[in-house]
């Protein structure tokens, strides 16, 4: 049984992100509201506290979240569609909870 958490609808109410562990570890996922198959977003194999409910643009075309891969957590940023990620922060902190501004 896969455990789903975090959903978060796009702002164009088109789309949900939410972490599942379909895959044995936390990923984030993307569900059009149309009911076609999930799609699987990010692939860095994270446990539950280390990756954490992504953040929508005000576009619905990008997910902000934070993922703890070398021992703090860092916040990133990639595109659903092309998912292309960029790292936004890269420092000995923990770097958390972002959140778009329209």
């Amino acid at each position: 049984d896969n455990a789903d958490y975090g959903l978060s609808l796009s702002p164009d109410g088109e789309k949900i992100a939410f972490l599942s562990d379909q895959t044995g570890d936390y990923e984030i996922y993307v569900l059009n509201i149309s009911g076609e198959k999930s799609t699987q977003i990010t692939y860095d194999g994270a446990s539950i506290g280390a990756i954490w409910v992504p953040s929508w643009s005000p576009d619905s075309q990008s997910l902000a979240f934070y993922q703890n891969r070398d021992g703090d957590s860092e916040i990133y940023i990639i595109n659903i569609d092309h998912l292309n990620e960029i790292s936004l922060t890269d420092n000995d902190y923990n770097d958390a909870y972002p959140y778009w501004r329209p």
